[in-house]
């Protein structure tokens, strides 16, 4: 099941807010750019977890859409550009910690010797 927020800054903070309209206006079929954004770039493993960031062409923000191998598992939205800037770097995290872990549980069966 795919999951719906708005980026919130609260102070320094980044805050994911469940979409009180849900899934309301994703109609379009991601991971093909939403009208009026362009693709700006994919983080991650698409092996693992991977994240689409979509930049609004005019305006500010935009949105990331998160995957795994599975498929969607939520979209984002940013309505300004310190909310794009915060999320792209949460988003970064997300997909590096995702990756550091399961390099880490690959290892666990090899030998330190």
């Amino acid at each position: 099941m795919q999951e719906f927020y708005d980026l919130k800054i609260e102070g320094a903070k980044l805050h994911f807010i469940p979409r009180a309209d849900g899934a309301e206006g994703f109609e379009f079929a991601l991971p093909e750019p939403p009208v009026n954004h362009t693709a700006a770039g994919i983080l991650g493993d698409p092996e693992l977890m991977y994240c689409v960031a979509f930049r609004k062409e005019e305006g500010h923000g935009g949105l990331f859409a998160m995957y795994d191998e599975n498929g969607l598992l939520f979209v984002a939205v940013a309505g300004n550009n310190l909310a794009y800037s915060l999320g792209l770097a949460e988003m970064g995290r997300m997909v590096t910690y995702a990756r550091y872990g399961a390099d880490i549980f690959d290892a666990l069966d090899e030998n330190d010797d």
